[in-house]
């Protein structure tokens, strides 16, 4: 009987225990694209050509912040172009000289491999529609298009929020179960007494 007690007294306080401990939320990740591995291409006459005739492209990058991965595109007759840098939540294009691009289905810039799902994106600088999305790839096209010696053209994506799974919370009557038997455990032992 002494042992039944004891064993109502303790199943009692393990249920009681699990009602008082809190439940954790679950914290809303922003993500960004930190560490992951992009590659950059020229794109030119549209967007499945690979152009191969600048220098610096085709080139693939582990995304950090600041610019020690960041990619300068030249060209053999003409000198540096532009130059590409990522960071956590911005792709920037900054050109080095006054460049005009010929017409085309696209001309521009391929960056690839962001892991994050984007929802949208938004652009600062140039001419508006010039950066878009396709599927998790961000695309410059400056087809058609002249730019100024130190212009600049700033993506920022905006990423699909993640939710990583949360504690599930213990139902109300498991601590109430607890208190019972708690309670029932220490009659009986009062009772024997």
């Amino acid at each position: 009987m002494s042992r039944w007690i004891g064993f109502v007294t303790v199943i009692g306080l393990a249920l009681l225990g699990l009602g008082s401990a809190e439940t954790a939320r679950a914290a809303t990740v922003t993500p960004d694209m930190l560490g992951d591995t992009v590659t950059f291409n020229y794109l030119y006459p549209d967007t499945s050509t690979v152009y191969t005739g600048f220098t610096g492209l085709p080139s693939t990058r582990t995304v950090v912040n600041g610019t020690s991965d960041q990619v300068t595109v030249s060209d053999p007759w003409y000198g540096s172009l532009f130059t590409i840098n990522v960071d956590s939540n911005s792709i920037v294009v900054k050109f080095l000289q006054s460049l005009s691009f010929n017409p085309a289905t696209f001309s521009g810039i391929s960056i690839s491999g962001i892991t994050q799902t984007i929802s949208s994106i938004s652009q600062t600088g140039g001419q508006a529609g010039i950066v878009s999305v396709s599927g998790n790839n961000v695309l410059f096209n400056f087809s058609g298009l002249s730019f100024n010696r130190r212009a600049t053209i700033t993506a920022t994506p905006l990423f699909a929020q993640i939710t990583p799974p949360g504690v599930v919370p213990v139902p109300a009557t498991l601590p109430m179960l607890g208190a019972g038997l708690l309670l029932l455990g220490l009659l009986r032992k009062r009772r024997t007494a």
